[in-house]
């Protein structure tokens, strides 16, 4: 996935967290067993798979540009992280086009989830 690394460090920035590769995961990033026309969802977030698990559907997903890639990758990992659906103009909003930073309702939310 050539936007999970621009992802990891969107987040990665932030402080309080941080990725680094290890044997074992707290969050999964898999892609589909097959390609599904058949179900509406870009990638989707499983918190109750162990571990976390966020599933890409390559139906829709590799047709995206690199920008959306991005954006999306960012709002799966922005769910595992504890962050709900936000307002538009945020990543955390159920689809940003175009955007791949964090807004200003997404930096809040995560600042009130880790500091506290």
């Amino acid at each position: 996935m050539s936007k999970w690394e621009d992802t990891i460090t969107t987040w990665d920035n932030l402080a309080h967290i941080t990725f680094a590769e290890a044997t074992t995961s707290d969050i999964d990033l898999i892609t589909a067993s097959e390609d599904r026309s058949d179900i509406s969802y870009v990638a989707t977030w499983d918190h109750n798979a162990t571990p976390d698990t966020i599933t890409v559907n390559r139906f829709y997903f590799d047709g995206y540009t690199d920008i959306l890639k991005q954006n999306t990758l960012t709002h799966e990992i922005g769910h595992s992280l504890g962050l709900g659906h936000s307002y538009l103009e945020n990543i955390m909003y159920y689809m940003v086009y175009g955007a791949t930073t964090l807004g200003d309702q997404d930096l809040w939310d995560y600042h009130y989830l880790c500091d506290n």
